[in-house]
């Protein structure tokens, strides 16, 4: 587990923000798009569920492998392969906002699962939701509305694009994200 986080593509960023007052947010970030400055947003959300989930359940099932190996090998086989799996969710949801790009990336590995142009997007506001009763749960879900991506809470970013499609974005931080992605949209 050390080495699969030292490989990680992602390396958390723990300064905090000049402000956490919104308004001086979306001010700072406006003077800054004026000045064509680049702009870089991590987000995450790396919950204890996933944790535990894509740690301990893995770990037990690889300890398994090794003991039923010797008298049964494809139960074996199964077991260490379904535990490297479990492995894969390891690192939770980060989203990337910069000036001209919004990338969702799952996992231990970064994997892009959402990639939207900022001059598709027409509006992002923040949206409360019922995981369960809208989605069926956690993680990259699908309704008839939007797609969701989110590892945890009831509030997201949802974006609707120029032509029509909506993508719910969760958040620990909705507000900054949405402060974010709304000044990136008011400077275009």
């Amino acid at each position: 587990a050390v080495i699969i986080e030292m490989v990680r593509p992602y390396r958390a960023y723990h300064e905090p923000l000049v402000s956490t007052d919104i308004t001086q947010l979306k001010t700072e970030l406006s003077l800054n798009l004026r000045k064509n400055g680049s702009i870089v947003y991590w987000d995450y959300q790396h919950p204890l569920y996933v944790k535990l989930l894509s740690t301990i359940l893995p770990l037990v099932l690889i300890i398994s492998a090794f003991f039923t190996w010797s008298e049964v090998p494809w139960a074996g086989a199964l077991l260490m392969v379904t535990g490297l799996l479990l492995v894969i969710p390891y690192g939770g949801q980060r989203t990337l906002v910069t000036r001209d790009r919004i990338t969702v990336r799952w996992g231990i590995f970064g994997i892009k699962v959402l990639n939207l142009d900022v001059s598709r997007i027409d509006t992002a506001e923040i949206h409360n939701f019922s995981p369960l009763r809208d989605f069926g749960g956690y993680g990259i879900r699908f309704n008839r509305e939007m797609q969701a991506y989110y590892a945890s809470g009831n509030t997201g970013v949802k974006i609707t694009t120029l032509d029509g499609k909506k993508y719910l974005i969760g958040s620990d931080r909705v507000s900054e994200l949405a402060a974010v992605i709304e000044g990136i949209l008011e400077a275009r």
